[in-house]
């Protein structure tokens, strides 16, 4: 009969601690991801083609792909004729340096219809800071656009509709389909926040550098504490950031806002992204 020497033993328990832990690790990450409102994809970044690992049901539902349709492929199945190839080639750079980045792009659907895809990037890292993989966020801007007016060389199915002129078809879809974005680099204090995201908050794209003092400043002062005592117990106790409040904008406009969010973690269980 072999024994384990003491040494073997604490290396033993060591290695065990570790998948208990990370296993622990990855049903949370699973309920987090599936919580979210967006469709969420995980590839694996230590295999060079980026399959994908896991989906939420929000991308299901976006994209009309199943578990089993989609896991082991690779984010190309949405491509299609007139995906923007430039965007594509945006695309596979970050994921071969490794790097967060924001795209916005023609996909389309498991039945062929297509839609303008609002896609961020961001990487996730391990202990040791070898990347492991790459979270996608995914939004359907579709009807923003539209309400935006698309440029006279978009696609022909992406044109407004007869009635999609008039200023109270405009402002019905900017009231129902208009989803902002906005990410935070928790340990460089860096945003990002989308056009959708600026325009919410009062700002014309590219006039003002989005900061989080600027996001806490622009929630109603009767909301403000409710809101940001949500987003530290999101960073404390893992859970979703979701909550609805009032935003005022620079003009003193008022406006209802649903946010929902989650927090990124590396392997080592510190908060990296909100």
């Amino acid at each position: 009969m072999a024994f384990l020497t003491g040494s073997a033993l604490l290396l033993l328990g060591i290695a065990v601690w570790r998948l208990v832990r990370q296993r622990r690790e990855s049903r949370f990450q699973s309920k987090v991801i599936a919580a979210t409102g967006c469709g969420v994809v995980m590839t694996d970044a230590r295999a060079s083609h980026h399959p994908v690992i896991r989906v939420n049901p929000a991308f299901r539902l976006l994209t009309g792909y199943t578990d089993t349709e989609i896991v082991g492929k690779t984010m190309a199945i949405l491509a299609g004729p007139e995906t923007d190839r430039a965007s594509l080639e945006k695309i596979e750079l970050a994921l071969q340096q490794g790097r967060a980045c924001r795209v916005c792009l023609l996909h389309y659907r498991k039945d062929g219809s297509p839609f303008l895809n609002e896609v961020t990037l961001s990487p996730v890292k391990g202990r040791t800071g070898r990347l492991t993989a790459m979270v996608w966020v995914m939004i359907d801007v579709t009807r923003c656009r539209e309400a935006e007016s698309l440029p006279v060389n978009a696609p022909d199915h992406l044109r407004h509709h007869e009635t999609a002129g008039t200023e109270a078809h405009q402002e019905s879809v900017r009231a129902s389909a208009c989803f902002g974005r906005w990410e935070r680099d928790i340990r460089t204090g860096v945003e990002i926040w989308s056009d959708e995201q600026c325009r919410m908050f009062g700002y014309e794209p590219g006039t003002i550098l989005p900061t989080y003092d600027t996001f806490k400043a622009a929630i109603h002062p009767e909301d403000r504490g409710r809101v940001l005592d949500a987003g530290e117990r999101s960073l404390a106790l893992d859970e979703p950031f979701d909550v609805e409040c009032r935003i005022v904008q620079p003009g003193g406009n008022v406006r209802s806002v649903h946010f929902r969010g989650l927090v990124i973690r590396n392997l080592a269980g510190e908060p990296i992204r909100f």
